[in-house]
């Protein structure tokens, strides 16, 4: 593993949570019910049936190690720290939902809306580890033949691509008639490779599985995509708040750090708005930039952990971890902004208000300012284009209030 990496690893370490034990543990058991409940009603053997449970339970230890694996490298986002509530509910209700459908006819089953619900809950990966768990509970529960596992499993896959596709682009129509065609056609066509004909039946059950496929999606994501959203909103909102529990910190710390970091929020999320990147993460990652000076040395990895401990969303910790590219070079466009913005603002700390009395030598510090740190290749892997890049610039040179207008005006009342 990369020098680099092997740090960022390091710095999202937690400690030990009891809660977050007792949901592992609740995905586990979820697993083994989900196989036996499938088989309940169903004649089959007790080998079969332990079978069936021995094989959930296998994924199930895949799958915690997935989470933990992810965890640890990157973070998962929660109301709070080492909670995983969520993920665990969102895999109650998919595992739940699989089981009642395994009583449907194999061409009426909504398959893609297990795989979504854990795409929403965590992440594309995750979503496509269990379409391929519940592909195999289904085909097991059934009349266990190719067709009806290949017609699962590619469901699935399609219905994580698709749905990835939506959370990006907000193509609401586009990916309910992708949703309804492909679950129409995949079912029909493999159902009747499953009986070796076309029936009325066949293509009624089909047209069936695929309305429900597209309006389950449709409510899904309007009630629980929104609603995590939502939820980072209102965390950062939180966290931005004067009297939250870390600003307050920092402003007793020092005042001047707390303004120039408060200045750095307003201005990347100034910057953000200009060229359409995630306004309040900017503002946030902005205002904690320098989080880690409250430890002390190291300050990237100290703030890193202050952050982890209080929860904060993985994409907000990824920009700390790049704070000033000394680990990490910025690997977001948020991440870059907040950057620019620090590099910048931190010059006009340091010059005098009388160096800066012209706004053609305030130009000339963004000019040199950010010509210095492209030419290090601080914003290569930032996916910052030149358009975007002049973008920021103009925006810095004629609207962003760069210089602190509290310190000019102490200069001019001390004798």
């Amino acid at each position: 593993m990369p020098e680099d990496k092997l740090l960022f690893t390091q710095m999202l370490e937690d400690k030990w949570s009891w809660k977050r034990f007792w949901m592992l543990c609740l995905i586990a058991a979820v697993t083994g019910m989900a196989a036996f409940f499938t088989y309940f009603w169903r004649e089959r053997t007790i080998g079969e049936r332990f079978l069936l449970i021995l094989c959930s339970l296998i994924f199930a230890v895949f799958f915690i190690l997935y989470l933990e694996w992810n965890r640890i490298r990157q973070g998962i986002y929660q109301e709070k720290a080492n909670n995983y509530t969520r993920i665990a509910l969102f895999y109650l209700a998919a595992a739940a939902l699989t089981v009642l459908i395994s009583y449907l006819p194999a061409a009426q089953r909504p398959v893609i809306l297990g795989p979504a619900m854990m795409l929403l809950a965590l992440d594309a990966f995750a979503g496509l580890m269990c379409s391929g768990y519940f592909a195999v509970l289904l085909c097991m529960a059934g009349t266990n033949d190719a067709a009806t596992l290949a017609c699962s499993l590619l469901l699935g896959m399609f219905g994580c691509v698709v749905l990835l596709y939506r959370r990006e682009k907000g193509s609401q129509l586009w990916t309910g008639f992708m949703i309804f065609s492909m679950s129409f056609c995949m079912n029909a066509i493999f159902s009747a490779l499953g009986q070796g004909h076309f029936s009325r039946g066949n293509l009624f059950q089909s047209l069936t599985g695929a309305l429900m496929s597209c309006v389950g999606i449709s409510l899904l994501f309007q009630l629980c995509n929104d609603r995590i959203e939502n939820s980072k909103k209102l965390s950062l909102d939180q966290i931005m708040a004067e009297d939250y529990e870390l600003a307050a910190m920092m402003r007793s710390y020092s005042k001047a750090d707390y303004d120039h970091a408060r200045r750095v929020a307003e201005i990347a999320r100034g910057c953000a708005e200009q060229v359409g990147a995630d306004q309040d993460l900017c503002a946030a990652a902005g205002l904690y930039y320098r989080i880690g000076r409250l430890e002390g040395k190291p300050y990237v990895q100290n703030g890193v952990l202050l952050a982890k401990k209080r929860g904060f969303p993985p994409e907000l910790i990824q920009i700390l971890a790049e704070y000033n590219g000394e680990k990490l070079v910025p690997s977001t466009l948020e991440s870059a902004l907040v950057h620019i913005t620090d590099s910048i603002v931190t010059k006009f700390d340091i010059l005098d208000k009388s160096t800066l009395s012209s706004s053609w030598n305030q130009d000339i510090v963004v000019y040199q300012t950010l010509n210095e740190n492209s030419a290090k290749g601080l914003y290569d892997k930032a996916g910052l284009s030149m358009n975007l890049f002049l973008t920021i610039r103009d925006y810095l040179i004629k609207e962003a209030p760069l210089y602190d207008n509290s310190r000019g005006k102490q200069q001019q009342t001390d004798p």
